[in-house]
């Protein structure tokens, strides 16, 4: 466990740097924010992911409805025309929202078990490699930009 408090130098660095031209970002929220992304509890700087302070679950349809909320916000619809040409039909998150909601009238055992099924068939993003492995992949992908140093004339 880590028992550090505060984020790493850099980040105070880059407070620092652009603090003027960012007043809203304290000190206290940087640090926040270094911890929530580590996934690290900021008060006690122990990590929250660790097998004791695991709790189950907690479904919570906020974070679908603020999804769904923001899909409508004039922001995000240019930002799609902008990027693709058309504008969001926010069907995405309307089935996560109804979905979500469908959830909440279930027992809590069989939400637990609809949510832990989902999260055994979600793919995983990582390929996991032996060394051996990795070295060819490695190899394979970047030996075009390695050259190797030349042997001096003895």
């Amino acid at each position: 466990m880590c028992n550090k408090t505060k984020a790493p130098m850099s980040l105070h660095i880059f407070l620092n740097k652009w603090g003027n031209t960012l007043p809203h970002i304290t000190e206290e929220k940087l640090n926040g924010f270094f911890f929530l992304f580590l996934g690290m509890d900021n008060k006690e700087g122990n990590l929250s992911n660790t097998n004791e302070n695991k709790k189950p679950p907690h479904l919570s349809c906020t974070k679908c409805f603020d999804a769904l909320w923001f899909c409508y916000s004039p922001f995000h619809q240019m930002q799609q025309y902008y990027r693709y040409g058309e504008f969001d039909n926010c069907f995405g998150k309307w089935s996560v929202l109804v979905d979500c909601l469908s959830l909440k009238t279930k027992r809590a055992s069989e939400v637990q078990e609809i949510l832990e099924e989902r999260e055994k068939s979600k793919p995983h993003i990582w390929t996991y490699r032996t060394v051996e492995e990795a070295s060819a992949n490695w190899w394979r992908m970047y030996n075009r930009f390695y050259k190797p140093p030349s042997q001096p004339d003895s």
